[in-house]
Order: structure tokens, then sequence, then C-alpha cells
């Protein structure tokens, strides 16, 4: 199960690495327009009082992409923190990342703003700091290590 530690204050970011294989067994990631940077980056944003990390980074996928995700089992998704490497909770980081792969049942909508890059895409169109996390997702840096739903790590 994903942790559910509430907190108090509005003081910690979350949010989602969506990616999705593409028939070509390359992987996507879920990117969207911030209009204020004018740039693309990962979808993330601050957590609210009494509101679990795991509640914010779903909140905050659905408000800035339209993608909803339903519940991810244990093996469906995995923590990381803004360097990019795996940690057990986001209890202890200020920023911290859910890294889990669409799936059937999930409910995605057409938005404007929100769109699906490649490997290349990313490195030429996202914004540098979330750039440098996922090159530090060694499945995401190696094409010949694309995750199963299973193991993500």
């Amino acid at each position: 199960m994903l942790d559910r530690t509430q907190v108090s204050a509005r003081t910690a970011w979350h949010g989602v690495i969506l990616w999705r294989k593409r028939d070509d067994n390359d992987i996507e990631i879920l990117c969207r327009w911030d209009r204020l940077r004018k740039q693309w980056d990962l979808p993330k944003g601050g957590q609210k009082e009494g509101e679990c990390a795991w509640a914010t980074a779903r909140r905050e996928l659905h408000e800035e992409t339209d993608v909803w995700i339903g519940w991810r089992e244990a093996g469906e998704w995995m923590w990381v923190s803004s360097a990019g490497n795996p940690i057990v909770e986001p209890r202890s980081e200020r920023s911290a990342w859910v890294v889990t792969q669409l799936k059937e049942g999930d409910e995605q909508k057409d938005c404007s703003y929100a769109t699906w890059f490649t490997r290349a895409d990313c490195e030429e169109r996202l914004r540098p700091d979330h750039w440098r996390l996922l090159r530090q997702l060694s499945w995401f840096a190696d094409d010949s290590r694309v995750p199963s739903l299973a193991v993500i790590s």
C-alpha cells in the first residue's frame, strides 16, 4: 500500500512520472506545458494540509494533465527523490515523485496542455531539472531496460 501519512501544512511538493510503452517498445513520459514559465515539465504541485503524498501526486497529475490514475498495488509504483534515488516513503523529502505506468482503467482525456514525450523529446524540450531527474532513473536512461509494470526499480 502507498504511504497515507498525513501532513499538517503545505510544506512539500509531489508529482507523478507517468510513463507508457510504445509499440516499438520505447517509452514515453507524460509532460505538461507550464504557461507561466513557458516550458514543458512534469506534473507536480504542493501538498495541502491533511493530504498524503500519494493524494497530492494524483491530484496534481489530474489538475495539470486531465489524467486520473487509479489506485496502485505494491510493485506498480515507486517513490523517488528529486535526485532520482529510490526512497521508501516521501515523509522525509520536501519533494518526491511517484513513478508508475499508465494502465488499463486510468482515465485519460485529450488535453491541449499535456502530451507524451519520447526520451529524445524529453531531452530536447523538458525543463532542465526535470530532465536531470529522468536521466537518473536507470530504466529511462538505458533502452535495453524498459520496465515492466511489475518491476520498475
